[in-house]
């Protein structure tokens, strides 16, 4: 299927997600970003009207179909304190203050381009049970493509992890992250 064969309004978007929750059973869909999102503002709407019902649509879809939903928008034209810009806010995401309203849960990324620390600001939970609203710094490794959240040692992570791979048979089990570690027994359990 070819780019311009595809329905990249939000309802053709939703559609297909819809379709790929009932075939294939996902449980989140990432819609990155925001601006590629064809729109088709009625005649007669303000940019903030438009919007409301975007973002309601998708609330919507997400409550109807019970998966989680990642609206990634860009803010507009951030401003400068001295060499580096401001960090961003919901509200800065250009056309409406929806963006912070209607989200339940709000996360903005700031990149310091001079010390490569990246600040991930969690700035709305609409649900304590959630989680709650603050800051967690990252770095970024270039030799592994990473990121990890400040004075992790990415040597002895690395080490392990080669090592396990070139000598398995010291590591009784080797460190998976990706999955729980089960027990056999557990295993048996899920297929009777």
């Amino acid at each position: 299927m070819k780019i311009d064969e595809i329905d990249l309004t939000i309802d053709g978007i939703l559609e297909k997600a819809k379709e790929l929750v009932q075939r294939k059973g996902i449980d989140a869909l990432v819609i990155d970003p925001y601006n590629y999102i064809e729109h088709n503002v009625p005649s007669g709407y303000s940019e903030t009207q438009y919007i409301s019902e975007l973002l309601t649509k998708i609330k919507r879809f997400k409550d109807i179909n019970n998966i989680h939903v990642f609206l990634i928008a860009h803010p507009r034209k951030i401003g400068k304190l001295g060499k580096q810009h401001d960090i961003p806010t919901l509200y800065d995401i250009a056309g409406s203050a929806h963006f912070y309203n209607k989200a339940d849960n709000g996360i903005t990324v700031y990149r310091n381009d001079e010390s490569n620390i990246v600040d991930v600001h969690i700035q709305k939970v609409r649900f304590r049970f959630v989680g709650k609203k603050g800051m967690v710094s990252f770095t970024y490794d270039l030799p592994t493509g990473r990121f990890a959240e400040r004075d992790t040692n990415y040597e002895s992570e690395m080490d392990y992890i080669i090592n396990a791979v070139k000598q398995p048979q010291m590591f009784e089990k080797v460190k998976d992250f990706t999955e729980p570690q089960r027990e056999e027994e557990d295993w048996q359990n899920l297929y009777n």
